[in-house]
């Protein structure tokens, strides 16, 4: 059995190793996050979306997972997007909403472009 790619975050509860393929978003809360899985869950991580950006090399397909900064406050799971309406953001698979920023339209839309999903 092929198990998901993992990423380490720090959580209210310790280290924990979470597959990237139940990661919906992250959305940032202060100087904290949330990640929002594919269950519906919601856990507080401490670590900054600068943070997550880099582990998860946003704006770049990792194997069958695409990570994306759509807006100051969101990383979206790009693999998990149903819809895009530029006015009203990215839909994902599970019916959540997340924003694009105006500045971050033309880099989403270039990134689309250029990968197979």
């Amino acid at each position: 059995m092929i198990q998901s790619p993992k990423i380490l975050l720090k959580t209210t509860k310790g280290y924990i190793f979470q597959p990237l393929n139940e990661i919906m978003f992250f959305k940032s809360c202060d100087k904290y996050a949330e990640v929002h899985l594919i269950n519906h869950s919601i856990a507080t991580v401490f670590h900054s979306l600068s943070g997550l950006e880099e582990k998860l090399c946003c704006g770049a397909k990792v194997g069958f997972y695409c990570f994306f900064r759509c807006h100051r406050q969101f990383i979206g799971a790009i693999h998990f997007a149903a819809y895009w309406k530029e006015s009203n953001g990215i839909e994902l698979e599970n019916g959540a909403i997340i924003p694009v920023s105006r500045e971050r339209v033309k880099p989403l839309r270039k990134l689309l472009h250029s990968i197979e999903m």
